[in-house]
Formats: C-alpha cells, structure tokens, sequence
C-alpha cells in the first residue's frame, strides 16, 4: 500500500505543479492580450471618430505634407525654370524695398519716426 501512496502523493504533486502551470500560462496569455490591445490602439488609432490616430496615421499625414510642401531644394530640383524665376523675382522685390525704404528715409519726419520706431538718438 506504500507505494500506492507514494503514486498517489507523486500524481497529486504534478496535479499542483499542472495547476499552477496553468494559472501561470493564463495570466501571461492575459498580459500578452493587453499589450496587443495597446499595441493595437497605438498604432492604428482608436475607433472613435474624434479619437487618437494612432502612430501609423501620424506618420502618413507627416509624410502628405512633405509632399505637399517639399524643402526648396527638391522644388528647385524638380523645377529649375520656376525656381529661378522665383529667385530672381524675390531679388527685385528686396532690392526695390530697401530702395524705397532708402527714399522714404530721405524724408526729415519719416526719418526721424524710423530713429524713433528703432530707437537710435
């Protein structure tokens, strides 16, 4: 009979080991659920209509406005004629106001509004 009991308190053993095992494998199958529910909403957004967008939309708007408003060096690459007569065009618009800035200080009252706008003595 001994050994009958020692079979039984050897499969009872396991039983517990089993037990937790299975308490163990739940609660991580839990946390594993979780972190793809947040992973989920993080990075698609929430399903709500004023709800947060979610990594993967954000980028796509950053992506949408750079091409929508590239740096000047890629606009001038892609068009050369525009961007030189754009240059071009700025250069005459800066030199005709700093030409008509130099005429307006000529004036005695509007000079000395500037001197006192700048406040230089």
């Amino acid at each position: 009979m001994e050994k009958y009991d020692q079979i039984l308190a050897a499969l009872a053993a396991q039983n517990e080991e089993r037990q937790v095992m299975v308490r163990d494998l739940k609660s991580l199958a839990e946390t594993v659920k979780e972190f793809q529910d947040t992973y989920l909403v993080d990075m698609r957004g929430e399903g709500k209509v004023n709800g947060f967008k979610g990594l993967i939309a954000e980028v796509q708007w950053i992506k949408d406005e750079v091409v929508k408003h590239p740096s000047i060096s890629s606009w001038a690459a892609r068009q050369p004629y525009k961007a030189l007569v754009s240059a071009i065009g700025g250069f005459i618009g800066a030199v005709t106001l700093w030409f008509a800035l130099h005429a307006l200080a000529s004036i005695p009252a509007v000079e000395a509004w500037f001197l006192k706008l700048l406040g230089l003595p």
